[in-house]
Order: C-alpha cells, then structure tokens, then sequence
C-alpha cells in the first residue's frame, strides 16, 4: 500500500493544469483555476480547513484502487458533497481516484472509534468497499 499526502486548495492556483511537487517525500497537489468546479467543491470546514480555504488529505493506493481519504472526524456530515467528490476525483481536473473515503466519528461512541463513508468516482455511496477499507 502506498500513500500520498498534501493539501486541497482553493487560493492562489494560475495555471491550466494541476501541479504536483515533492516535500519530504510527500506528494502536494495544488489545484487551479481551469478546474474551478473542483475548488468550489473544497468549501473550508470547521476544524479541518486552513483559514486559506484548504483541506489536508491522504491519498492511498489499495490492490490497484486509489482513494482519497479525509479526516472528518470533526463533523457528523461529510465535508464534501457526493457532486463535489465527483469533480475531486476527476483524473483531469482533479486529484484523480476511485473514491473519497471519509473517516467519521462513531454514531455511537461506546461501541466503536469511528465510523467511515465513502462515495465512489461517479458521486454515488456504495454500502461497503473492501479496498477501500485496506486503506482506511
């Protein structure tokens, strides 16, 4: 299983093509503004957004299925919509992957540490994902 990590963002991007660079061994990837349905759909959120509009994520790999994975811990409803997953994981104009898998708390605290959700490329909530679970 391999795994990248770096920042959502909604400021600053120029160019009409995504950018990647290396920092620490870690994968950052900035959006631009040819993809502005993408960096709409990265509202900022209470306790995961940088007060520039961004949202850290972590991307993995599992048996050949990518996804992107975010911490949403924080917050009872996903942080991004089904439509705006759709457009994230567009592998032209967005980070590109099979699915955005969101770590979530528990419904019920007693009885696990938290619970996931996942919306797969085509916005839609599948039940359940066994590589998507590998990575989580």
């Amino acid at each position: 299983m391999a795994f990248a990590c770096g920042w959502i963002g909604r400021a600053g991007a120029t160019h009409a093509s995504n950018k990647a660079w290396s920092c620490n061994g870690q994968q950052r990837v900035a959006m631009n503004a040819a993809a502005s349905a993408t960096n709409s759909a990265l509202r900022a959120s209470a306790g995961s957004a940088t007060s520039t509009g961004s949202m850290q994520f972590w991307k993995f790999q599992g048996l050949g299925n990518d996804f992107i994975l975010i911490d949403n811990r924080s917050s009872e409803d996903p942080f991004l919509t089904p439509e705006e997953s759709e457009r994230v994981c567009d592998r032209h104009f967005g980070i590109g992957a099979d699915g955005v898998i969101f770590l979530m708390p528990p419904p019920h605290a007693s009885e696990a540490d938290y619970a996931m959700r996942i919306y797969n490329s085509d916005g839609s909530e599948p039940e359940m994902c066994g590589n998507g679970i590998r990575c989580l």
